[in-house]
Protein backbone atom coordinates (compact mmCIF):
# COMPACT_ATOMS: atom_id res chain seq x y z
CA UNK A 1 0.00 0.00 0.00
CA UNK A 2 1.57 3.40 -1.04
CA UNK A 3 2.66 5.81 1.63
CA UNK A 4 0.75 9.08 2.16
CA UNK A 5 3.67 11.14 0.80
CA UNK A 6 3.77 9.13 -2.44
CA UNK A 7 0.04 9.52 -2.83
CA UNK A 8 0.32 13.30 -2.48
CA UNK A 9 3.17 13.42 -5.03
CA UNK A 10 1.16 11.41 -7.55
CA UNK A 11 -1.85 13.69 -7.07
CA UNK A 12 0.32 16.79 -7.68
CA UNK A 13 1.74 15.30 -10.91
CA UNK A 14 -1.79 14.49 -12.09
CA UNK A 15 -2.93 18.07 -11.38
CA UNK A 16 0.07 19.55 -13.28
CA UNK A 17 -0.60 17.31 -16.28
CA UNK A 18 -4.27 18.25 -16.32
CA UNK A 19 -3.39 21.96 -16.18
CA UNK A 20 -0.92 21.66 -19.06
CA UNK A 21 -3.49 19.77 -21.12
CA UNK A 22 -6.04 22.54 -20.70
CA UNK A 23 -3.65 25.38 -21.40
CA UNK A 24 -1.97 23.85 -24.47
CA UNK A 25 -4.67 24.64 -27.10
CA UNK A 26 -4.87 28.22 -25.96
CA UNK A 27 -1.13 28.72 -26.18
CA UNK A 28 -0.91 27.02 -29.58
CA UNK A 29 -3.69 29.23 -30.94
CA UNK A 30 -1.96 32.32 -29.69
CA UNK A 31 1.28 31.21 -31.33
CA UNK A 32 -0.39 30.27 -34.62
CA UNK A 33 -2.12 33.67 -35.03
CA UNK A 34 0.30 36.55 -34.66
CA UNK A 35 -1.21 39.67 -33.28
CA UNK A 36 -2.26 42.21 -35.91
CA UNK A 37 -1.75 45.89 -35.50
CA UNK A 38 -4.98 47.81 -35.77
CA UNK A 39 -5.57 49.31 -39.25
CA UNK A 40 -5.50 53.08 -39.33
CA UNK A 41 -8.94 54.69 -39.39
CA UNK A 42 -9.26 57.08 -42.33
CA UNK A 43 -9.99 60.60 -41.34
CA UNK A 44 -13.49 61.70 -42.38
CA UNK A 45 -13.47 63.67 -45.61
CA UNK A 46 -15.07 67.08 -45.44
CA UNK A 47 -18.67 67.04 -46.64
CA UNK A 48 -19.12 68.75 -50.02
CA UNK A 49 -20.62 72.19 -49.88
CA UNK A 50 -24.14 72.37 -51.36
CA UNK A 51 -24.32 73.68 -54.90
CA UNK A 52 -25.99 77.07 -55.25
CA UNK A 53 -29.57 77.19 -56.49
CA UNK A 54 -29.68 78.45 -60.11
CA UNK A 55 -30.92 82.00 -60.25
CA UNK A 56 -32.79 81.26 -63.45
CA UNK A 57 -34.98 78.64 -61.75
CA UNK A 58 -34.39 75.99 -64.40
CA UNK A 59 -36.61 72.89 -64.35
CA UNK A 60 -39.22 74.69 -62.30
CA UNK A 61 -42.78 75.58 -63.25
CA UNK A 62 -43.98 79.10 -62.56
CA UNK A 63 -47.17 80.97 -63.31
CA UNK A 64 -47.36 84.15 -65.39
CA UNK A 65 -50.53 86.00 -64.41
CA UNK A 66 -52.10 89.42 -63.98
CA UNK A 67 -49.70 89.92 -61.09
CA UNK A 68 -46.77 89.78 -63.55
CA UNK A 69 -48.35 92.27 -65.97
CA UNK A 70 -50.51 90.18 -68.29
CA UNK A 71 -53.73 91.95 -69.31
CA UNK A 72 -55.66 88.72 -68.63
CA UNK A 73 -55.12 85.32 -67.03
CA UNK A 74 -56.70 83.64 -70.06
CA UNK A 75 -53.94 83.04 -72.63
CA UNK A 76 -54.83 81.75 -76.11
CA UNK A 77 -51.47 81.87 -77.91
CA UNK A 78 -47.73 82.22 -77.25
CA UNK A 79 -44.92 83.03 -79.70
CA UNK A 80 -41.30 84.19 -79.58
CA UNK A 81 -39.97 87.04 -81.67
CA UNK A 82 -36.64 87.25 -83.45
CA UNK A 83 -35.18 89.34 -80.60
CA UNK A 84 -36.07 86.64 -78.07
CA UNK A 85 -39.03 88.49 -76.57
CA UNK A 86 -42.08 86.41 -75.67
CA UNK A 87 -45.53 87.41 -76.93
CA UNK A 88 -48.79 86.39 -75.26
CA UNK A 89 -52.20 86.54 -76.90
CA UNK A 90 -54.77 86.92 -74.15
CA UNK A 91 -58.48 87.48 -73.67
CA UNK A 92 -57.82 91.18 -73.07
CA UNK A 93 -55.15 91.94 -75.64
CA UNK A 94 -51.54 91.42 -76.69
CA UNK A 95 -48.66 91.40 -74.18
CA UNK A 96 -44.88 91.38 -74.60
CA UNK A 97 -42.28 90.09 -72.12
CA UNK A 98 -38.74 91.28 -72.86
CA UNK A 99 -37.02 89.44 -70.02
CA UNK A 100 -37.52 92.17 -67.44
CA UNK A 101 -41.09 93.41 -67.65
CA UNK A 102 -44.43 92.60 -69.25
CA UNK A 103 -46.33 95.31 -71.07
CA UNK A 104 -49.64 95.39 -72.94
CA UNK A 105 -49.37 96.39 -76.59
CA UNK A 106 -52.27 98.16 -78.29
CA UNK A 107 -52.94 97.72 -82.00
CA UNK A 108 -54.48 100.80 -83.52
CA UNK A 109 -57.33 100.40 -86.03
CA UNK A 110 -58.02 96.88 -84.73
CA UNK A 111 -61.20 96.76 -82.70
CA UNK A 112 -60.93 93.23 -81.33
CA UNK A 113 -59.17 92.80 -78.01
CA UNK A 114 -59.12 88.99 -77.83
CA UNK A 115 -55.89 87.71 -79.41
CA UNK A 116 -56.46 84.12 -80.51
CA UNK A 117 -53.38 83.30 -82.65
CA UNK A 118 -49.70 84.29 -82.87
CA UNK A 119 -47.00 83.19 -85.31
CA UNK A 120 -43.47 84.35 -86.18
CA UNK A 121 -42.39 83.71 -89.76
CA UNK A 122 -38.90 83.03 -91.11
CA UNK A 123 -38.19 86.72 -91.64
CA UNK A 124 -38.97 87.57 -88.01
CA UNK A 125 -42.36 89.18 -88.64
CA UNK A 126 -44.95 88.52 -85.94
CA UNK A 127 -48.45 87.74 -87.22
CA UNK A 128 -51.37 88.40 -84.88
CA UNK A 129 -54.88 87.00 -85.18
CA UNK A 130 -57.72 88.52 -83.17
CA UNK A 131 -61.49 88.12 -82.87
CA UNK A 132 -61.95 91.03 -85.30
CA UNK A 133 -59.15 90.73 -87.82
CA UNK A 134 -55.40 90.32 -88.15
CA UNK A 135 -52.22 92.36 -88.11
CA UNK A 136 -48.48 91.90 -88.39
CA UNK A 137 -45.60 93.50 -86.50
CA UNK A 138 -42.86 94.73 -88.83
CA UNK A 139 -39.84 96.68 -87.52
CA UNK A 140 -41.68 97.60 -84.35
CA UNK A 141 -44.79 98.83 -86.16
CA UNK A 142 -48.20 97.15 -86.32
CA UNK A 143 -49.75 96.83 -89.76
CA UNK A 144 -53.43 95.87 -89.89
CA UNK A 145 -54.49 93.44 -92.65
CA UNK A 146 -57.58 95.26 -93.82
CA UNK A 147 -58.83 92.39 -96.00
CA UNK A 148 -59.50 90.36 -92.87
CA UNK A 149 -61.53 92.93 -90.97
CA UNK A 150 -64.42 91.40 -89.01
CA UNK A 151 -62.99 87.87 -89.42
CA UNK A 152 -62.15 85.94 -86.26
CA UNK A 153 -58.68 84.47 -86.83
CA UNK A 154 -58.25 81.21 -84.92
CA UNK A 155 -54.88 79.89 -86.13
CA UNK A 156 -51.87 81.01 -88.18
CA UNK A 157 -49.22 78.88 -89.90
CA UNK A 158 -46.13 80.35 -91.57
CA UNK A 159 -45.51 78.53 -94.84
CA UNK A 160 -42.41 80.58 -95.73
CA UNK A 161 -41.06 84.09 -95.30
CA UNK A 162 -43.81 86.53 -96.27
CA UNK A 163 -46.49 83.86 -96.68
CA UNK A 164 -48.89 82.63 -94.03
CA UNK A 165 -52.20 80.78 -93.87
CA UNK A 166 -54.96 81.79 -91.44
CA UNK A 167 -58.06 79.90 -90.36
CA UNK A 168 -61.27 81.65 -89.36
CA UNK A 169 -64.43 80.92 -87.41
CA UNK A 170 -66.39 81.93 -90.53
CA UNK A 171 -65.54 78.77 -92.48
CA UNK A 172 -62.64 79.93 -94.62
CA UNK A 173 -58.85 79.80 -94.82
CA UNK A 174 -56.93 82.81 -96.10
CA UNK A 175 -53.51 82.99 -97.69
CA UNK A 176 -51.57 86.20 -97.13
CA UNK A 177 -48.49 86.98 -99.24
CA UNK A 178 -46.06 89.87 -98.91
CA UNK A 179 -44.02 90.53 -102.05
CA UNK A 180 -40.48 91.87 -102.30
CA UNK A 181 -41.81 95.39 -102.95
CA UNK A 182 -43.79 95.17 -99.65
CA UNK A 183 -47.10 94.86 -101.46
CA UNK A 184 -49.54 92.49 -99.77
CA UNK A 185 -52.14 90.14 -101.22
CA UNK A 186 -54.74 88.27 -99.18
CA UNK A 187 -57.00 85.71 -100.85
CA UNK A 188 -59.39 83.01 -99.56
CA UNK A 189 -58.70 79.37 -100.41
CA UNK A 190 -62.44 78.65 -100.92
CA UNK A 191 -64.88 80.50 -103.14
CA UNK A 192 -67.59 79.89 -100.54
CA UNK A 193 -67.25 79.37 -96.79
CA UNK A 194 -67.30 75.76 -95.69
CA UNK A 195 -70.62 74.78 -94.12
CA UNK A 196 -71.00 72.51 -91.13
CA UNK A 197 -72.47 69.05 -91.81
CA UNK A 198 -74.05 69.00 -88.36
CA UNK A 199 -77.81 69.36 -88.86
CA UNK A 200 -78.30 70.41 -85.25
CA UNK A 201 -75.75 73.22 -85.57
CA UNK A 202 -75.88 74.50 -89.17
CA UNK A 203 -73.75 77.39 -90.34
CA UNK A 204 -70.12 78.08 -91.27
CA UNK A 205 -67.56 75.46 -90.29
CA UNK A 206 -65.36 77.05 -87.63
CA UNK A 207 -61.75 76.07 -88.25
CA UNK A 208 -59.56 75.78 -85.15
CA UNK A 209 -56.25 74.29 -86.30
CA UNK A 210 -54.02 74.17 -89.36
CA UNK A 211 -50.93 72.34 -90.61
CA UNK A 212 -48.90 72.02 -93.80
CA UNK A 213 -47.68 68.61 -94.94
CA UNK A 214 -46.01 68.00 -98.32
CA UNK A 215 -47.57 71.16 -99.75
CA UNK A 216 -51.00 70.03 -98.57
CA UNK A 217 -53.18 71.98 -96.18
CA UNK A 218 -54.68 70.08 -93.25
CA UNK A 219 -57.37 71.91 -91.30
CA UNK A 220 -59.25 70.92 -88.17
CA UNK A 221 -62.58 72.15 -86.93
Amino acid sequence: MPSPSGFVAALCLLFVAFYLLLSFPVNSQNEAQPSQSPSPTPSPSPSPSPSPTPVTGLHQWGAVTLFHGLPSDRVHAIAQGRDGAMWFGTEAGLAKFDGRRTQTMSINDLAGRRVLALQSDQSGVLWIGTEAGAARLVDGRFEVITELSDYSITNIVAAEAGRVLMTTEQGNIFECRVEADSSRHTTPLFNQPMESADREHPGPLAFTSLALLNNQVLAGS
